[in-house]
């Protein structure tokens, strides 16, 4: 049988016998070999990973798949100049977001008080108590109608309730130009009466309009003017009255004519009758 072996491998018995002595370095061997080719797995997986993210990276580079990579160093100082951008890019970003966040408050308060907004805004404040107090002066002078506004008054515009028609909420316009001569006397009396105490202006003059009155509105009216200085808030308050109507010649006690003495001059005459 070794005759047999030793023809068919063509292999001496001297190597025989040093295989036979070597038996015992088989498993170590086998090992080392086993050792060696999971070494190579690895090497062949780090490599064909190499492979793919050497392609992906020509990919983004938008690169010839055979074409070579770019030096390491120009990459790395690639990146970081895209980095530079890149927190440029966000601080801008942010800066934009907080004009936009000014902006849009901004944006409400013009919205809100911009132009003549504000000054409609104070004067639709201003106008609740100062119709409160005309209503007063109104009430003495006709107790038809109530001094009134809507509640969204951006026009500032004054209404009136017609007492005597089931409070019907009216346009001022639609008066009479009498009943629009006590409204408007009122609103200036009203409005005489919230002076500030440093700033105080005890006289108000009162230019025709009688004229569209009729004799029970004008004596209501010179009644009313009579007891100004008992109504509160007008102490002391003085009313001149400039007027070509006879009737008030009888109705005011202090006057200032004024008459004609030809040749372009006239004659002022103070008379008092109290």
């Amino acid at each position: 049988m070794l005759e047999q072996w030793q023809r068919q491998s063509g292999n001496s018995v001297e190597l025989l016998e040093h295989l036979l002595a070597s038996k015992e370095q088989v498993p170590e061997a086998r090992q080392r070999l086993n050792d060696l080719d999971q070494q190579t797995a690895q090497w062949q997986k780090s490599l064909s990973d190499a492979t793919a993210a050497a392609e992906a990276a020509r990919s983004k580079l938008d690169l010839a798949p055979d074409s070579p990579l770019p030096d390491r160093e120009a990459l790395a100082s690639a990146m970081a100049a895209t980095k530079v951008a890149e927190n440029t890019a966000r601080e801008r970003y942010a800066a934009a977001e907080r004009a936009k966040h000014d902006f849009d408050h901004w944006a409400v308060m013009n919205r809100r008080f911009g132009g003549d907004r504000f000054r409609t805004l104070v004067q639709s404040h201003i106008l609740l108590p100062l119709l409160n107090n005309a209503n007063i002066y109104l009430s003495k002078m006709s107790d038809r109608y109530l001094l009134t506004c809507s509640d969204d008054n951006e026009q500032l515009s004054i209404l009136v309730q017609d007492r005597y028609n089931n409070d019907e909420i009216r346009s001022v316009a639609v008066l009479s130009g009498g009943e629009r001569f006590m409204v408007s006397l009122a609103l200036s009396l009203a409005l005489s009466s919230l002076n500030r105490p440093d700033m105080n202006v005890n006289i108000l003059f009162i230019d025709e309009g009688f004229g569209t009155l009729d004799q029970e509105c004008l004596d209501s009216v010179v009644r009313t003017l009579n007891r100004l200085c008992d109504m509160p808030g007008q102490n002391g308050r003085r009313v001149g009255i400039i007027s070509h109507r006879e009737e008030l010649l009888s109705c005011i006690p202090n006057k200032i004519k004024l008459t004609r003495a030809g040749e372009g001059r006239s004659r002022v005459e103070i008379v008092c009758e109290n």
